[in-house]
């Protein structure tokens, strides 16, 4: 059963140490992100004139979660991600008509598919458990084809990455029920290592291997989650 939390308040612990999530909580859930960018809506394209440029992102992540000690759980991560994007006109002057370059109706779409595992400690925030903050460390594996158009036309090439990431996620979780809590989450960065395949008419035309370390708050990386407890 889930935990009483307003019961939770005979504890006598303060700070990170008061019990927020007790073990044996079981939780299964949905994280969820949406986005729609455009172009009138950024500061930064100061080079870019007569610009028309659209986008759109949409994840879906199902997880599982266990809670192994008092404040502290593991679980498991699906996702599904997919971005469209695309500049339907754009004059790109870089201060001299010489450097002027002209992008017309070019379009990409991205698909990714991951799996990930992740620990969690938490921190309760109030006397009763019922707001808390916790951290997500994970270790996950993606798999990202993007496609691109021409003209509305398809072209015959692609790019395949696959990526090993070590991500870290803080986030505010709310009880609303006893069995039922929000959160959001919002990522600050970590380890990749991607390996890119380009393919043009079915066969590899280039590849390539880099790695990164990097530690940013990423406005893009920002989920929205529902879970239920027993």
């Amino acid at each position: 059963m889930a935990a009483e939390r307003d019961s939770l308040s005979v504890s006598e612990k303060r700070g990170p140490d008061r019990l927020f999530m007790p073990k044996g909580d079981f939780s299964a859930g949905v994280q969820f992100f949406y986005a729609d960018l455009s172009s009138t809506d950024s500061e930064y394209l100061m080079l870019l004139q007569h610009l028309d440029a659209n986008g759109t992102m949409m994840t879906l992540s199902p997880f599982l979660d266990y809670t192994y000690k008092d404040n502290r759980s593991v679980g498991v991560r699906a996702k599904y991600s997919s971005a469209k994007g695309g500049v339907s006109n754009a004059d790109l002057s870089m201060l001299s008509d010489d450097l002027a370059v002209s992008l017309n109706d070019i379009q990409a779409d991205s698909r990714t598919v991951q799996a990930e595992v992740f620990h969690r400690a938490y921190a309760s925030l109030d006397k009763r458990g019922r707001i808390g903050v916790f951290t997500d460390v994970s270790l996950g594996y993606s798999y990202t084809r993007t496609s691109f158009s021409y003209n509305e036309e398809s072209l015959d090439s692609y790019a395949a990455a696959n990526r090993v990431k070590i991500a870290v996620h803080p986030g505010l979780m709310i009880f609303v029920t006893n069995s039922i809590s929000t959160h959001v989450a919002i990522g600050i960065g970590g380890a990749t290592y991607n390996h890119i395949d380009y393919y043009k008419n079915g066969e590899i035309v280039g590849t390539r291997d880099f790695s990164k370390v990097r530690f940013m708050l990423d406005v893009l990386d920002i989920s929205f989650g529902l879970s239920f407890h027993i």
